[in-house]
């Protein structure tokens, strides 16, 4: 069966009307799907000082803090590579509170959480995208 039509847009309010009433949403952590994500630096790559180096930027506990205050999104866990010769590591920031409103790196998140399984999806994801392609059209 072909999916429902999607409905026009709610018209406009007219000018000088009320803003509708404010609508209470907060994120719903039970269900939400985790996986586990990294960067790595392939062994006798030609650029591993750059690779460092960049490293090292983005897990500066300043760069995380600037993310944090953008996103709410806490960011890495994991202190950041030396990066060659020259300046020291910094210290990662501290773990974020059980409040942080968007991380799922939270413990009271975490606990209603399902992991991704990542081979289903290397196995699947052709044929499930095929699938879905075609229920599309139709």
């Amino acid at each position: 069966a072909a999916p429902p039509p999607i409905p026009p847009p709610a018209p406009a309010a007219p000018p000088g009307a009320a803003p509708p009433a404010p609508v209470d949403l907060a994120v719903q952590w039970n269900g939400a799907l985790t996986a586990v994500r990294f960067w790595a630096i392939r062994a006798r790559t030609p650029m591993q000082d750059e690779a460092m180096k960049f490293l090292a930027a983005a897990a500066d506990p300043s760069t995380q803090a600037r993310i944090l205050a953008a996103t709410q999104y806490a960011g890495l866990s994991k202190p950041p590579p030396t990066p060659p010769a020259s300046t020291p590591p910094t210290p990662a920031p501290p773990p974020p509170a059980d409040d942080t409103p968007l991380s799922t790196a939270t413990p009271a998140h975490l606990a209603g959480t399902l992991a991704v399984d990542e081979q289903f999806w290397r196995d699947n994801l052709q044929r499930l995208s095929d699938r879905f392609e075609a229920w599309l059209r139709g």
